[in-house]
């Protein structure tokens, strides 16, 4: 049996052109297309910065956050003072009043 038609289907082109092309596209399932920004800056940050940059801003980070713990250091010990027992001991060593504290609106940002 002869073929006397060859069919040819899609759009023909160079593999030098094709790879051009899908160099230049970005996947839509690239996951740094769907970070959250909070997340693609953290990473921006961590990579371009020095060590000595990302090692401070991480200093400052629990600086700023063990003094508000220490700030709601009260508010925990009245928190636990009205806990049932079991309660109580189902928690011990969690910081309620600073989880508390990030659940607030006006704080997400901090």
């Amino acid at each position: 049996m002869l073929l006397d038609t060859v069919k040819v289907f899609g759009v023909q082109q160079e593999p030098c052109d094709f790879l051009d092309k899908a160099c230049s596209l970005q996947h839509l399932l690239n996951p740094a297309l769907v970070l959250p920004e909070v997340l693609d800056a953290a990473i921006k940050f961590t990579t371009t910065q020095g060590f000595q940059a990302v090692a401070k801003g991480r200093v400052d980070f629990f600086r700023k956050w063990h003094a508000r713990a220490k700030e709601l250091e009260q508010t925990e010990l009245d928190m636990r003072s009205k806990m049932d027992e079991h309660v109580n001991k189902a928690v011990e060593g969690k910081r309620l009043a600073y989880v508390g504290l990030l659940s607030i609106p006006r704080f997400a940002s901090d």
